[in-house]
């Protein structure tokens, strides 16, 4: 349940164009919440709530814009695709494909045999005989690394390939978890803003006086500065997806 754009009123249009809301950072966001198992992917650093008044919008254009942003990412959720990243998150990082390693090694040898001929060229010619002679040195071991890893590549290769059927495995079995996961914040959120106390107040520092509230997540507090026509919208929505979800 994201409300990244309710708080974004730089243009007094409801829709997610005119907020300058880019709806594949709505949808990556969406997962990471869902990762996350929190209500707000962005929650420990804030960077999508405004700390603009809400006066571009009426209460009742922020409920069409809520309504909006959650009929994207509600959409996306429903792809393939979100269940695929999902569930790849969830697996964890894949294994490291071994041949890419040495190529990256493989690479940084040429270059390092390149900038060797450089720095040779220019070194004073009684000193190149000493000069490459210790760079000899380091390549002939480099060269027997570089050397014992292509010999142990079919190897690593075939248990690369293992690890990562594996891996595979693993993330599409979790990629069913989506929708209990999405439920879940669902249903906290429906709960969590059941009765927002729409009537209270705010100190001069704009932190609620009552310290229960001002202890409340960041997501809360956003729900609760957007109003309530946006966060009924939200509410209605929500109810009806939870509904939906299996």
């Amino acid at each position: 349940m994201l409300f990244l754009a309710l708080l974004l009123t730089a243009s007094p249009d409801p829709t997610l164009a005119a907020q300058g809301v880019n709806e594949s950072v709505l949808t990556t966001d969406a997962l990471l919440a869902l990762k996350a198992g929190s209500l707000s992917a962005v929650e420990p650093s804030g960077a999508h709530f405004s700390t603009r008044p809400l006066t571009a919008l009426s209460g009742a254009q922020r409920a069409q814009l809520a309504t909006a942003v959650l009929g994207v990412v509600k959409a996306y959720l429903a792809t393939p695709e979100a269940h695929q990243r999902f569930g790849a998150s969830k697996a964890g990082k894949p294994p490291d494909d071994p041949s890419a390693l040495l190529k990256e090694l493989e690479a940084e040898q040429a270059k390092r045999r390149s900038d060797q001929a450089e720095q040779l060229a220019q070194a004073p010619a009684a000193q190149r005989a000493q000069i490459q002679k210790a760079l000899d040195e380091s390549n002939t071991a480099i060269d027997k690394m570089i050397a014992d890893a292509r010999a142990r590549a079919p190897e690593k290769q075939k248990r690369y390939e293992q690890k990562l059927a594996e891996w595979k495995r693993g993330a599409e079995a979790r990629e069913h978890e989506l929708e209990p996961h999405l439920k879940g914040l669902l249903t906290q959120f429906l709960a969590e803003t059941k009765d927002l106390p729409w009537n209270a107040k705010l100190g001069p520092d704009k932190a609620f006086v009552d310290h229960t509230l001002e202890d409340k997540p960041r997501w809360w507090k956003a729900c609760w500065r957007a109003g309530k026509e946006p966060v009924e919208a939200a509410r209605a929505f929500a109810t009806k997806w939870v509904a939906e979800l299996k």
